[in-house]
């Protein structure tokens, strides 16, 4: 079954000027970049008129609500990031509203932001696809769409995904602030260094805002939510590398004190921004890196991230283990070594057969005339 070529938007509400109304939008091909999932026939994404749009303040890139009016001027007054809401409660929809506006000006704020959507849709559909992490670690993306409203807000490209709950920013002024949803965050972005990618957007606290927490999981109470048992995803790839080799030498755990030779730059950074870093806890940071050492030295042919876990089982055993479904094993002199699960041997695994991903201008190139000119907008 493949996906429909049309869906309907619905923005709820009265009227005309704010919500109200009802678009068919239509799948935008990617040339070379269409390998995303299907949505079901028939699919109708509505969006509230109360709540129902939303986009990062530039201070702390938290989330504000944007009312209808201003969000359809939205590329009109260029701004750097996207209109984006929770479409009928399972999608993520970010919008690039007067598309065609946004492509006449090469130094707008709002063609970045619009060149960060290619640029992710791309990553997912050439990397993360057909990759063990789709819908665990990352969003499901249901690929690029667009529809021509008219008066209304102009030409709309959108792109579709998996919605996952609150980004880490804004949670972090919350009950959700726990040691435990920390510990969770750094963990779900250690396994995304350890299946191969690097995110490349975790150099501030603010940068965060790219985790998300499901914290809407009807079967997790209050205490499950504040010990860390919600799912985390990681969001937004438009800067991101595939094929990394993490080498870290430390968890993103809390540590004694702080130090340069972490290993990752990116892991380094997002310590930092989750507070890791300078806690009385043992064991020592000296003792963790020298660990690490003396273990590499013995076991040459063990792979960085297998290390990483047995350092984390013998030295930080309070912490959740990293992959529940690894196993350690000890040999005769109390040496370790890791074995995957046969069943889960697949986990981590990431297609290495990849192609250069075309340029963003490449992809955008013919908005005008390619197929945008679409029949008016429908009233439903």
């Amino acid at each position: 079954m493949s996906t429909p070529d049309s869906i309907h938007l619905r923005f709820e509400g009265a009227g005309t000027e704010g919500a109200g109304r009802t678009f068919s939008i239509h799948k935008w091909p990617m040339a070379g970049h269409d390998n995303f999932d299907q949505l079901p026939p028939g699919t109708r994404l509505c969006i509230p008129q109360r709540r129902g749009l939303y986009t990062n303040r530039p201070i702390d890139r938290r989330s504000v609500e944007v009312d209808f009016v201003k969000a359809k001027s939205w590329s009109l007054n260029d701004e750097a990031h996207v209109i984006y809401a929770c479409a009928s409660r399972d999608y993520f929809v970010r919008f690039i509203f007067h598309a065609e506006h946004v492509l006449r000006n090469p130094e707008s704020q709002s063609l970045q932001a619009y060149h960060r959507l290619i640029r992710d849709a791309q990553f997912h559909s050439e990397h993360l696809h057909d990759s063990k992490i789709r819908g665990i670690l990352v969003p499901v993306h249901y690929g690029m769409w667009f529809t021509n409203t008219g008066n209304w807000a102009g030409k709309v490209i959108m792109s579709i995904t998996q919605y996952c709950g609150a980004h880490w920013n804004d949670l972090r002024n919350s009950k959700m602030n726990t040691e435990a949803n920390r510990v969770l965050v750094g963990r779900t972005l250690e396994k995304l260094h350890d299946c191969g990618f690097n995110h490349g957007q975790m150099t501030r606290t603010r940068d965060l805002r790219h985790v998300v927490v499901d914290i809407y999981e009807p079967q997790l109470s209050p205490e499950d939510l504040w010990d860390g048992e919600a799912r985390c995803y990681v969001v937004d790839f438009s800067d991101a590398t595939a094929d990394h080799e993490c080498a870290r030498r430390l968890p993103v755990l809390p540590l004694d004190g702080y130090t340069t030779e972490f290993g990752c730059d990116e892991l380094k950074h997002v310590t930092y921004a989750l507070e890791f870093f300078d806690l009385p806890t043992e064991p020592s940071l000296a003792k963790a890196l020298e660990w690490h050492d003396t273990y590499s030295l013995d076991h040459p042919d063990v792979r960085s991230h297998y290390i990483m876990m047995a350092q984390r089982e013998q030295l930080f055993s309070r912490h959740k283990s990293l992959y529940p479904v690894a196993a350690l094993v000890y040999d005769s002199k109390g040496g370790a070594d890791i074995r995957m699960l046969p069943e889960s041997d697949e986990e981590t695994a990431v297609d290495s057969d990849r192609t250069t991903s075309a340029s963003p201008e490449t992809v955008a190139g013919g908005l005008n005339q390619l197929t945008l000119d679409d029949p008016d907008p429908i009233s439903v």
